[in-house]
């Protein structure tokens, strides 16, 4: 296992039961994960929230998730320090972003520890902040729509989604150039109920929007920055429902 020197324990936000929003989160000092044979250890430089965080914390997927205490946060970027005996890619300095296990989570801590099959290496002129952004919210899109349907044209492509979604929302461009043509997402503003859809990604959609970033094709809008030691602050502004990008919190 190469490693890298690292402290014993590790600063964390979690909280120890369903409801309470901001409130509940608190700081404490916890042990640093534990590796498995085929994950990483990454020291985290930035994550982001999602309305899915609030949701597990609202008991959305009871009883099924979480276990408590729960560190939130499932879309990461930062340095890895630390690889399992069965890692092959990735080495300790490496500069990746991760799409957390959602039953296990950890973004909003120091360290956490990510499977190297839903781990990507960040290239050069990848920011921390941008790459935390990019998972859920890129995935989400680029999975179900754009890479499979990448023999349509996106203007066809675009007019099924515009039917589909409210002309009261916003629109936020997110991927402008596929085949030189605009593919955007409507965020709408309505306190509305939810379906639960769940979706499975592989690591090679997280890859190829790493790629279209790095080509300056893809960007990752970003509403506010929030420091670790505030990161109440911006949970309580993703429940607002009011954010017009990403929500980070830098570390």
């Amino acid at each position: 296992m190469a490693t890298g020197w690292r402290p014993a324990t590790m600063c964390a936000v979690q909280y120890s039961g369903y409801g309470g929003g901001s409130a509940a989160l608190k700081y404490v000092q916890v042990p640093i994960p534990s590796l498995k044979k085929d994950e990483v250890l990454i020291k985290v430089k930035a994550a982001s929230i999602n309305q899915g965080d609030l949701w597990t914390q609202k008991g959305f997927f009871r009883p099924f998730l979480p276990k408590f205490p729960f560190i939130p946060g499932t879309d990461v970027a930062g340095e890895i320090v630390e690889v399992g005996s069965a890692v092959r890619e990735f080495k300790p300095g490496d500069n990746v972003v991760s799409k957390l296990n959602f039953r296990k989570a950890g973004g909003l801590a120091e360290y956490v520890a990510a499977s190297e099959g839903n781990t990507v290496a960040c290239t050069a002129g990848v920011s921390a902040a941008d790459a935390a952004g990019l998972p859920m919210a890129g995935l989400t899109l680029q999975g179900p729509r754009l890479q499979n349907h990448r023999r349509r044209n996106t203007d066809e492509l675009w007019s099924v989604l515009k039917t589909a979604l409210s002309s009261r929302g916003r629109l936020v461009d997110i991927a402008p150039n596929f085949g030189n043509r605009v593919a955007s997402v409507t965020t709408l503003f309505a306190r509305r109920k939810l379906s639960l859809m769940t979706l499975s990604f592989g690591k090679e959609d997280l890859r190829f929007l790493v790629e279209l970033m790095k080509e300056g094709k893809l960007r990752t809008v970003v509403d506010s920055r929030h420091t670790f030691e505030k990161a109440a602050e911006a949970w309580e502004k993703c429940m607002s429902c009011h954010a017009t990008g990403k929500i980070i919190v830098d570390m």
